[in-house]
């Protein structure tokens, strides 16, 4: 599960991606879940496998879900682009046949409300709408996250992909995909090699006096 053509700020060659879904149970409270982020991306690609898990009501005021796409800065978390997802039809249908309603996985455009009909990004997802009864007959794990009574299933969210284009597990870390990162690294190893540099200066040092000792105490027998 992944994204695509996430567009990069101005001025910025690569992207720190994020998705964001929100569900909104009344007028005053809304939940979101993010997934983590994407570190790096320099082609509008990131993958995520991520599984977000909402307990909702059925029939509820409010049947749709907006996915975001974000940007995640060193001060602030800017909105790329979204979209909201009208769940109306297939909430009544799962509450009719009191089956699954599954959507099959697929491409959403994501836009922007001040670029409207450009397409900024987009988000691979499937959705399915679970009875009660079965959600907690089988119980599966938030994100890539999995345990004993939450198991990583239906569907696998495969947390050790690192598989071409996208390179999801490379991408996780910040230090190898960010500039300010990079030369967090670089200070280090520098650092580093200062102190093995040091360190050998003051071994040599010792031996070349503990030479000078040796020598004068043969010399002066």
């Amino acid at each position: 599960w992944q994204v695509k053509e996430v567009m990069k700020q101005e001025g910025e060659d690569t992207i720190h991606i994020q998705v964001k879904c929100c569900w909104q149970y009344s007028a005053e409270h809304i939940e979101a879940k993010e997934t983590d982020t994407h570190y790096g991306s320099a082609d509008g690609l990131g993958r995520f496998n991520w599984r977000m898990i909402f307990d909702i009501q059925n029939p509820h005021p409010f049947p749709s879900i907006k996915v975001q796409l974000l940007s995640v800065n060193t001060l602030s978390v800017d909105t790329v682009a979204e979209c909201t997802i009208d769940l109306q039809h297939d909430m009544a249908k799962a509450k009719r046949t009191k089956n699954t309603m599954a959507n099959e996985k697929c491409w959403v455009k994501l836009t922007h409300p001040s670029a409207p009909g450009k397409v900024r990004g987009m988000v691979e997802l499937e959705l399915k709408i679970l009875p009660d009864d079965d959600a907690r007959a089988n119980p599966v794990g938030q994100g890539r996250e999995y345990d004993r009574d939450h198991p990583n299933t239906d569907p696998f969210c495969d947390p050790d992909d690192n598989s071409a284009p996208c390179y999801m597990v490379k991408h996780r870390n910040y230090l190898a995909n960010t500039a300010a990162g990079q030369m967090a690294k670089d200070v280090a190893e520098g650092a580093q090699k200062f102190a093995m540099l040091s360190m050998i200066l003051t071994t040599l040092g010792s031996a070349a006096s503990f030479l000078v000792v040796v020598f004068m105490y043969f010399a002066t027998r």
